[in-house]
């Protein structure tokens, strides 16, 4: 076995950190995806007053909203940011200040806009951190293959 060189460390380096962001994004797209199952099957509606709204553009994946609201729940105040879709975020821009919300009684600090109860941003990351991760495994399987199948028999 040869000794690695710098070179080597950086590839290795790299691939490491993809594949961790490529985790982080899985897991955060889960989480989103058991969040808006748990607000459909056990929220409670209230109203929150928006507190910003911004208007961002990520080239090609298109534009989209990041807004922030609070909201209060037996005497507490919650500050929450959310990412919405540009529909949503240009059709508030205009709108009423005040917004309906779901939460969780249970985790109040667990909201989302009645109009986007699910970020859907994270789930589509997720779906394509999916599908990126079967075509690099279908990638290594068939390259493995190739390598097993062109190694002298010794039978």
């Amino acid at each position: 076995m040869r000794n690695l060189n710098m070179a080597d460390l950086l590839v290795i380096a790299g691939l490491c950190a993809g594949i961790l962001l490529y985790m982080i994004t899985l897991i955060m797209g889960i989480w989103e995806i058991i969040t808006a199952h748990r607000l459909k099957k056990h929220a409670r509606s209230t109203t929150a007053r928006i507190e910003d709204i911004d208007i961002k553009s990520a080239g090609q994946a298109g534009t989209y909203g990041k807004i922030r609201f609070t909201y209060t729940v037996n005497d507490t105040t919650y500050t929450k940011r959310q990412t919405i879709n540009k529909y949503v975020a240009m059709g508030l821009l205009s709108g009423p200040k005040e917004v309906s919300i779901l939460f969780l009684p249970k985790k109040p600090s667990v909201a989302r806009l009645v109009q986007a109860p699910t970020n859907t941003m994270r789930i589509r990351s997720m779906v394509i951190v999916l599908i990126t991760l079967v075509v690099v495994a279908l990638l290594i399987l068939i390259g493995v293959l190739l390598v097993a199948n062109n190694q002298p028999s010794y039978y």
